[in-house]
């Protein structure tokens, strides 16, 4: 009888996140927005959510039901779930973004470009994030957030998601230091070092080493918060594609050094091609509806560099980005004319402010004493309300 009523009381803690999930509709849309890093060519998806934003009508942020980003994309994606119109986040960008990617001939000199050490200091970015996210924590975004880096101590990626962090300090963090983690670019920036609010240290670099492109893990992530998920409403915006490529000689005889520069931006062009294919086959046209949107326009390679903040070049990546507007401006209302409808999932129905992660084991000598039958999956959680 023991065993019943402490059952009963855990239906009874768990029964307002299951009711949020239990509303009458006919499809419960989850609808994900995934931002590439790119560095100065984050200007493109920016300007793609500027147009977005227009057709809306409003406050991107909480049309979504989960964003996510990586590197110059996660910067974005923080912006937006810390109510950034689109048009605030380009004239920060555009103000800030020259003095980020400023080095003296010293420096350069110094690094032999960038090939013994940092191309650039660490400051510049980290006092444009503290000016604009002061000391507002990762926890307080207002859509579910995934932002990627890879944790170097660790030896694996790392993903900073906002619905942990409300629910456990050792996962929270002051937003700029997500911002600083996400874009710690090898070889242009020195590795992001913190503490959580817990007080744990890390080592973080930008999350584009294994992710840049993070719409599959957003995706992944949707369907364990969102679990009866129908349907989903798919937008990913990239930070243009440049034809990456070795010559036949440098792929025969070439060592560290004439790897160094080209090898990077072949992985990151080669792993956000795989991952659209993937996403292109996971969610297809269904009888004529697309559900998955992918903006990725042709980007020159004398365009292609992570960190030419020169004003040319920034105008120049503008205009790529209007053009691919130009071009893609029914798709953008047909996405503009979904986000207008009324979410299926509330962010308040699912309370997320107030989620509490519970311990396997603590759960289990709790509520369901000695009875080792009965497993309790460690991520479940509870309304304190």
């Amino acid at each position: 009888m023991k065993i019943f009523f402490k059952v009963l009381l855990i239906c009874f803690l768990i029964q307002p996140v299951l009711a949020s999930e239990e509303c009458d509709s006919s499809s419960k849309t989850v609808r994900v927005l995934a931002i590439d890093g790119g560095g100065v060519k984050d200007i493109i998806p920016a300007l793609h959510l500027k147009r977005l934003e227009e057709l809306v009508e409003g406050p991107l942020a909480e049309t979504f039901d989960l964003i996510a980003g990586t590197s110059g994309g996660g910067l974005l994606s923080l912006g937006l779930t810390h109510e950034f119109s689109a048009s605030q986040l380009i004239d920060m960008f555009e103000s800030d973004m020259q003095s980020i990617f400023e080095t003296s001939k010293w420096s350069s000199l110094w690094s032999l470009g960038g090939l013994l050490s940092r191309r650039y200091s660490e400051g510049p970015l980290e006092q444009s994030l503290k000016k604009q996210f002061e000391d507002s924590l990762f926890s307080k975004c207002i859509v579910p957030t995934l932002i990627t880096s890879y944790d170097i101590k660790a030896g694996k990626p790392y993903f900073f998601k906002s619905w942990r962090a409300k629910a456990d300090d050792r996962y929270n963090f002051y937003k700029w230091q997500v911002g600083r983690a996400t874009s710690a670019a090898p070889t242009y920036l020195p590795a992001a070092s913190f503490k959580s609010q817990a007080g744990e240290e890390f080592d973080f670099i930008d999350g584009g080493v294994v992710i840049n492109n993070p719409t599959l893990a957003a995706v992944a992530e949707a369907k364990i918060l969102f679990p009866k998920a129908t349907d989903f409403l798919i937008v990913s915006l990239g930070t243009g594609a440049t034809p990456q490529s070795l010559s036949e000689s440098s792929l025969k005889n070439g060592g560290d050094l004439a790897y160094a520069r080209p090898i990077t931006g072949l992985m990151m062009s080669g792993a956000n091609i795989i991952t659209d294919y993937q996403m292109t086959a996971l969610y297809p046209a269904i009888d004529g509806k697309q559900r998955y949107f992918r903006f990725q326009p042709y980007v020159p390679v004398e365009c292609a560099a992570l960190d030419n903040a020169e004003n040319d070049n920034i105008n120049a990546l503008k205009a790529i980005a209007l053009k691919s507007i130009e071009e893609n401006d029914e798709k953008l209302q047909i996405i503009a004319d979904e986000l207008k409808q009324p979410r299926f999932y509330s962010h308040k129905d699912l309370r997320l402010t107030s989620l509490q992660t519970v311990d396997k084991h603590s759960m289990k000598k709790a509520f369901l004493s000695k009875d080792e039958s009965v497993d309790v999956d460690e991520s479940f959680v509870i309304v304190d309300k």
